[in-house]
């Protein structure tokens, strides 16, 4: 069911609103009719070497730290406790874990972000992943990936939600901070 409706217009619609951003894209792409950025536009959806390697490791841990992070506070402050129904479930049957992580990396962000990196920087975090590797529209597919996989993967209940906002504006201001010092400390 699809913002409570449950009927196959509901779906199509769902569907082409995911499709739509990267179709224009590249239909844009195609139009300006500029083959170095036609080249540059591919090369920043396919070259793995763009996204350095302390940023893989943000992509892959910031959504399940601040996802865990959430849990813990609500835990905490509500006292309940945590549930990993959802994960244990998808541990205990890796084809379940290999089907889904597919259907979220296809239907998701490789659909989407051609798109909206392609030609609209959007999200704040995931803007800033864009930019600071290169313009690596790769970088902002996988980002986009961890936030579905791990969101099937743990269960976050509406409750939990504002504690994940806070814990990730708190992780992107720490790193916004990192950087700031590791820039001054490299100029002077």
């Amino acid at each position: 069911m699809i913002l409570g409706l449950d009927s196959v217009l509901a779906y199509i619609l769902y569907a082409l609103g995911g499709i739509i951003p990267s179709t224009m894209a590249i239909l844009l792409l195609y139009k300006k009719n500029d083959k170095e950025y036609i080249k540059s536009f591919w090369k920043r959806v396919f070259n793995f070497k763009l996204i350095k390697f302390k940023w893989y490791v943000f992509i892959i841990l910031f959504i399940p730290l601040t996802n865990i992070a959430a849990m813990f506070a609500n835990y905490y402050i509500h006292g309940i406790k945590l549930n990993f129904s959802s994960f244990t479930s998808y541990i205990g049957d890796p084809l379940k874990l290999i089907v889904i992580a597919s259907y979220m990396l296809i239907l998701g962000p490789i659909i989407e972000e051609l798109g909206w990196r392609g030609f609209l920087p959007s999200s704040i975090i995931m803007g800033y992943i864009y930019y600071k590797n290169d313009s690596s529209i790769l970088a902002a597919i996988l980002f986009h990936f961890t936030i579905n996989f791990y969101g099937q993967l743990f269960d976050i209940p509406n409750e939990i939600k504002p504690y994940r906002t806070i814990a990730m504006c708190v992780g992107a201001l720490i790193i916004l901070i990192y950087e700031k010092i590791q820039k001054k400390f490299c100029k002077s």
